[in-house]
């Protein structure tokens, strides 16, 4: 009589999107091999970028190679496949994935760590007019071109001995990323201003910080306000506050009030949304779109779905900050 065991099934494990996370999650398997299981990861980025570290970066503190991490060799070290790919639809049901190019996946359990992208679909015009802050990958390259650009007008203008005409960037939404980012952008610019302007006291822009609250930093304590709006007093920032943004067309800001605010280059630091194709995947989903989870990490309506990070909306609520997906990433990986 055989009485040997049949081999347990292999479980597929899919992490969609490579956030912070995924990354833990991905050594937390290399470091196992967990039993019967194999782990994929579709994502659309192959340098992940850390999202905390990205003020320092617009600044010109930090490099590119030091704020991303390349999920080619981590995914191959740990064992895991790596598509490069993005997802579009999710379909909870029959268990599928379903990817711009590749075809459909199939998941045994599948977790979501794609990050989120500017509340812009709440301002009209907004999508096709300036730059979100996120998603990360599209801010960094519209950045760069900026700083090429402002840098360009400034040699053709100290070759002709002349000053570089007005430029005006304007930062819409008051929070910390909306701070951090105007800061970090007005030091780099003037730092490449330094070495290419014929005035060293010369700004290649002028900056204005719009927000709908009354103060800066609304959700922090009244010193932490009043030191940041002294700060962007002391750098000529300009700050608009009290001061919703309701409509964009062309380069015109369109507030409540009937105001109007002209600017060259715009950047949406609003509260963040949700990846699109998540409305209609059959999730149980907040508000906001992000998927609703237990403080397992596990979706409320599919208990094989997880999701961390920006994905992830849990009770009581958390920001949607890097810090926190790196702190859930041992948790997803236990789970």
């Amino acid at each position: 009589m055989n009485t040997a065991k049949s081999p347990s099934p292999v479980k597929h494990v899919v992490l969609i999107g490579g956030g912070h996370a995924h990354v833990a999650v991905i050594r937390s398997y290399g470091l196992k091999r967990w039993p019967n299981t194999k782990l994929t990861v579709i994502s659309k980025d192959v340098q992940t970028p850390y999202s905390g570290m990205l003020p320092g970066w617009i600044a010109g503190h930090y490099q590119f190679k030091d704020c991303h991490i390349n999920l080619q060799p981590l995914c191959q070290w740990a064992g895991v496949r790596l598509i490069h790919d993005e997802v579009i639809d999710l379909k909870p049901e029959t268990k599928q994935i379903a990817c711009k190019k590749s075809p459909a996946i199939h998941y045994d359990a599948t977790s979501l760590d794609t990050g989120s992208q500017s509340g812009i679909s709440a301002v009209p015009g907004a999508e096709f007019s300036g730059i979100g802050v996120k998603p990360i990958d599209s801010f960094m390259d519209e950045w760069l071109s900026l700083c090429e650009t402002l840098t360009s007008r400034q040699k053709q203008a100290k070759a002709l001995g002349n000053k570089a005409p007005p430029f005006t960037i304007a930062i819409v939404g008051g929070g910390a990323a909306g701070v951090e980012v105007c800061l970090a952008m007005q030091h780099r610019l003037r730092s490449l201003s330094e070495a290419h302007s014929n005035d060293d006291n010369a700004d290649s822009a002028q900056f204005i910080l719009i927000s709908s609250a009354e103060s800066l930093l609304e959700s922090h304590n009244q010193g932490v306000q009043r030191y940041f709006q002294r700060v962007c007093a002391q750098q000529g920032i300009d700050l608009k506050l009290n001061a919703k943004c309701i409509g964009i067309e062309g380069n015109k800001l369109q507030l409540e009030n009937n105001l109007e605010i002209a600017a060259n280059f715009v950047v949406w630091a609003l509260p963040a949304q949700a990846q699109h194709w998540l409305s209609g995947s059959e999730l149980s989903c907040d508000s906001r779109g992000f998927v609703s989870v237990n403080p397992f990490l596990q979706s409320h309506s599919h208990p094989e779905v997880f999701a961390a990070g920006d994905n992830a909306s849990l009770s009581p609520e958390v920001a949607k900050s890097g810090v926190y997906a790196v702190r859930q990433g041992p948790i997803l990986a236990e789970n």
